[in-house]
């Protein structure tokens, strides 16, 4: 056993349980739950042995939250090889690439209480937000050719209190308007709720905020997805996986587009 080679079976045993537990503490503690965690344990020390990380660390060995140490790993590992794509990228959409390291996006940042947007400033950034949530926006030219254009960007809700935590990205028109707003797996759930207030107030702001050049921007942008959801409808864009599936893109769409109102 891999794991055998650091510690004892009796503080495997007992990782193991503190991990269930911590998962679901008054839930069933079966083998299962017991398989399972070892592999995802067995699969981390891989990671850390392939990335010649120290293994007899505990602190590395034996992360607090074996699940969000887990998925941390494996973004990184999943960063690695993505080099050569976000190079394609790069390369590929040069304005994208310069408009993000600029730092001009940053006018879109806002802070409250419980909830702060941040922007990113690489198209790393994009990819890490992307890989971390597991959803599109990293593997479809479409959100690089607009930043390019200026017609949408991205940004990223975070919890005031876990800013470098991916949490939703949003697709924002210049004007403020929110395409889109999607978290792991392309979804957005009940959590989103409470940060509702928060995203309208910053909404507004940025309208108060908004130059000659942004409402040109805006304008465009408007006329560009009302063409565009106009070309899904031709065409009977429809979804093929998740929970929409089956549903016309461009209704999907316009039910999470969000105005400012």
């Amino acid at each position: 056993n891999k794991l055998e080679k650091y510690m004892s079976l009796q503080k495997i045993c007992n990782y193991v349980t503190k991990q269930i537990r911590l998962r679901d503490p008054e839930g069933e503690f079966g083998m299962q739950q017991i398989s399972g965690t070892i592999s995802d344990w067995a699969d981390y020390v891989e990671m850390l042995e392939k990335s010649k990380m120290d293994c007899t660390k505990e602190i590395l060995l034996k992360p607090k939250d074996l699940k969000i140490a887990h998925n941390e790993m494996v973004a990184m590992m999943t960063m690695k090889q993505s080099k050569k794509d976000i190079e394609k990228i790069e390369e590929k959409f040069p304005g994208a690439k310069k408009l993000c390291e600029s730092k001009e996006l940053q006018k879109y940042e806002y802070k409250g209480e419980r909830y702060c947007i941040i922007t990113p400033t690489s198209i790393e950034d994009i990819f890490q937000e992307g890989i971390i949530l597991k959803h599109c926006i990293h593997t479809c030219d479409i959100y690089f050719n607009r930043i390019e254009n200026r017609e949408t960007f991205l940004v990223f809700l975070r919890r005031t209190n876990e800013p470098d935590k991916p949490w939703y990205t949003l697709e924002i028109e210049p004007g403020g308007n929110i395409r889109q707003k999607k978290s792991v797996l392309n979804e957005a759930y009940k959590d989103l709720d409470d940060a509702m207030p928060f995203i309208k107030e910053w909404q507004q702001w940025i309208v108060s905020n908004m130059t000659d050049e942004d409402k040109k921007l805006a304008k465009e942008s408007d006329e560009a997805r009302k063409s565009g959801y106009k070309q899904l409808r031709k065409d009977k864009k429809v979804i093929w996986h998740g929970r929409l599936k089956g549903t016309l893109l461009a209704d999907a769409l316009e039910q999470d587009f969000m105005a400012v109102v």
